[in-house]
């Protein structure tokens, strides 16, 4: 029994010098989070720390869909997915695209009886600086009509293989699909009022690469991550 014990202990511990830079990144961040949660509780507009009955969190997500030339299309959602560290690579086999359709949802819950929320971002794809499309926009929600952790569609975007070539030139190139400033306004209807303004490196995002060549664009890999709010 002894030595099946040492065997297991040198099996996890490899399996954490495997992972150990991601892993223990994540498990620093959550705890971090968790600390400041202890010893700060919520913030509200004021700036003036309070414990509150009244609040929200939520898991912010941007799933893909990639319809190929053949016909063919490949659905990416982190939310179906468990038991999984991010990002997640997924690989499409060099397969030539047509287009690339974008939804951005959240999934939140929270305390208290919330009477409307509101959520406003920019949404958009870019190759480091260069900017290949944007959307900035406001959605308003009442309390009726979203459920507790469950989720609902915020915003899209969608590109074609033509809109992509006709920035991009021939080569290997890395998208970014992601949002910024992204915000969650929630009024209740005690009359309390929360913001949530997502963290850049909080926000969800996507990366793709792709090669474009005569008249042709590939994928070759994507990874997507969640984004969590309060961060």
């Amino acid at each position: 029994m002894m030595r099946n014990a040492i065997i297991l202990i040198a099996i996890v511990l490899i399996g954490l010098m495997i992972m150990g830079p991601s892993l223990m990144s994540g498990v620093g961040d959550l705890g971090d989070k968790l600390s400041n949660f202890v010893k700060y509780g919520f913030e509200d507009l004021n700036g003036d720390n309070v414990t509150k009955t009244d609040g929200t969190e939520g898991v912010v997500s941007l799933n893909g869909i990639i319809q190929f030339k053949d016909g063919t299309q490949q659905s990416i959602e982190p939310e179906g997915l468990t038991f999984t560290l991010f990002p997640l690579t997924v690989f499409f086999e060099d397969k030539e695209i047509e287009r690339i359709k974008w939804y951005l949802g959240a999934t939140i819950t929270w305390s208290g009886d919330l009477e409307d929320l509101d959520i406003s971002a920019c949404m958009g794809c870019w190759e480091e600086d260069l900017l290949i499309d944007k959307h900035d926009f406001v959605k308003h929600y009442e309390g009726n009509v979203i459920t507790k952790e469950e989720w609902f569609p915020i915003h899209e975007l969608m590109l074609t293989a033509k809109d992509i070539e006709l920035i991009l030139p021939e080569g290997d190139h890395t998208l970014i699909v992601t949002t910024k400033h992204l915000t969650f306004r929630a009024t209740f209807e005690s009359g309390h009022i929360e913001e949530q303004i997502l963290a850049e490196g909080d926000n969800p995002r996507w990366e793709i690469q792709l090669k474009i060549e005569a008249e042709t664009m590939t994928v070759l890999s994507a990874s997507i991550d969640m984004g969590l709010y309060p961060s």
